[in-house]
Parts: structure tokens; C-alpha cells; sequence
């Protein structure tokens, strides 16, 4: 394993520029999608892949989709992320066509890309026509936690079954007071506008008719959750992309 780690570490080295003009770029491209697509070992393949991703060469890119949509479940889940972290504005189309074929971890994966990616307007498309409750609300929260408000606004207005209540979550988490009044105001399901009208105190401070301070509590707890996984995903992207390990947790202060 230690020679592999040279060699790939020489390989990164070609596609950083570090060796010179001496060194053929193409070539190294073809070893790394060599130990990409034919390595028994998932970690070796996973880290090729890796370096591959950061050359932004076509037939690399070609390689990456291609084992994104048919690769061994842990290397597509892998080529998926590293198609959204390196593929720049183009990777839209192809994340899409994938989460369109895809099974349902493999939809998760796109949709986590997306996220960091803050592709607003993908995540809005598979949230109109991603047929599975739980992906399609996936897809909607995440919007939210974008603060996707317009994107949110439009997908109610478009009337598709069965999103009412996640959308008024999505709401709820951008922060959207003006939408989420007039679906209280106007939804003509009663628990829908109940739903809108509840998360509307909660973002004034306010405790709905019915709601103990400590459901309030962890509800509130439930959203300081979600906005640490949010940027906890936004910190393993940069990661990935510099190279740089978590820090380690500080230990906890002396009590006085």
C-alpha cells in the first residue's frame, strides 16, 4: 500500500503541475482511469478516482459519470460526490439524468451533492416530480435550508399532490413570514393553513395554541440539527477539495 501511495501521490503531483512539461498529462489521465475502473480494491479505486476528479480532463469526466451511474455501490456513491464537488456548472445535466436512473441511495448521495453544490434550481425540478414522499421532502427542506423561498413559492403554486406540508416546513426553515401567511390565510386544507399558521407564531417568538414549551424546545433543538448538518456538509466538501483533516474537538474547559 505504501508503494501505491507513492505512485499516487506522483500521479497528483502530474495533474497538480508540480513535475513540469517532462511528465505527460494525458497519460497520467489514463493510469488514474485505469486504477478507477479495474482496481479489485474499492479504497484504491475511491482515491484514483479522487485525483481523477480534480483534472477536469473530458474522457475523466466521461469515466466519473459513467461509474457514477454503474459502478459498485460504493464507488458510485463516491464518483457521485466527486462529480458534484469537480464538475463545476456543467454537472448539473448529468446529476440529474443520474438521480432520474438511479436507486434510492444513490438519489440521497445526488441530492446531498446538490446541497452542497447550493444547486437551488436542480433541487427544485426533482422536488416537482420525485414521486417518493420521503425524497421528494428531502429535496423541498433542502431548499429551505438554502433559503430557496422563491424556488419553495412556486412549487406550492405549482399544486403538487401531497407537498403543502413540507413546503411550509421548507418555509419555515428560509425564514419565509410573507408565503407562510398567506397559506394560513388561504390553503384550503385546514391542517395545511393549522401547519402554516404554527410555524408562522413559531418564527414570531410565539407558542401555538396546543404547543408545550417543551415541544417548542425540541423542535428548536431538531433545527439547530439540521443547520449543523448543513454546514458540516459544507465543511467535508471544502475538504475535499483542499485536502485538510477535520480538527480535532477541543476538550471541554476546566470547571472553575
Amino acid at each position: 500500500m505504501l508503494d501505491f501511495d507513492l505512485k499516487l501521490q506522483t500521479l497528483q503531483a502530474v495533474i497538480d503541475g508540480a513535475l513540469g512539461a517532462a511528465f505527460d498529462r494525458d497519460v497520467t489521465v489514463n493510469l488514474l482511469m485505469g486504477l478507477a475502473t479495474s482496481s479489485e480494491d474499492p479504497a484504491v479505486a475511491r482515491r484514483a478516482l479522487f485525483v481523477l476528479a480534480q483534472t477536469r480532463d473530458p474522457k475523466a469526466r466521461s469515466v466519473i459519470i459513467e461509474l457514477a451511474e454503474t459502478g459498485e455501490p460504493a464507488i458510485r456513491l463516491f464518483a457521485i460526490q466527486q462529480l458534484g464537488l469537480f464538475g463545476g456548472a456543467e454537472a448539473r445535466k448529468p446529476l440529474l439524468e443520474i438521480y432520474g436512473r438511479a436507486d434510492a441511495d444513490a438519489k440521497r448521495q445526488v441530492l446531498r451533492s446538490l446541497l452542497v453544490r447550493s444547486d437551488r434550481p436542480a433541487l427544485a425540478e426533482i422536488a416537482k416530480r420525485e414521486s417518493m414522499g420521503r425524497l421528494r421532502d428531502l429535496a423541498i427542506h433542502q431548499l429551505g435550508m438554502l433559503g430557496g423561498r422563491d424556488d419553495l413559492w412556486a412549487l406550492y403554486q405549482a399544486k403538487v399532490p401531497g407537498t403543502p406540508p413540507a413546503i411550509v416546513q421548507g418555509l419555515f426553515m428560509s425564514g419565509g413570514r410573507a408565503e407562510l401567511q398567506r397559506i394560513a390565510k388561504g390553503d384550503a386544507d385546514a391542517k395545511v393553513r393549522e401547519l402554516a399558521a404554527g410555524r408562522l407564531a413559531l418564527l414570531d417568538g410565539k407558542l401555538p395554541g396546543g404547543m408545550t414549551r417543551q415541544v417548542l424546545e425540541r423542535l428548536q433543538r431538531d433545527m439547530e440539527r439540521l443547520q449543523r448538518n448543513l454546514e458540516r456538509e459544507a465543511e467535508d466538501a471544502e475538504r475535499e477539495i483542499t485536502g485538510r483533516r477535520r480538527p480535532d474537538k477541543k476538550p471541554p474547559a476546566p470547571r472553575p
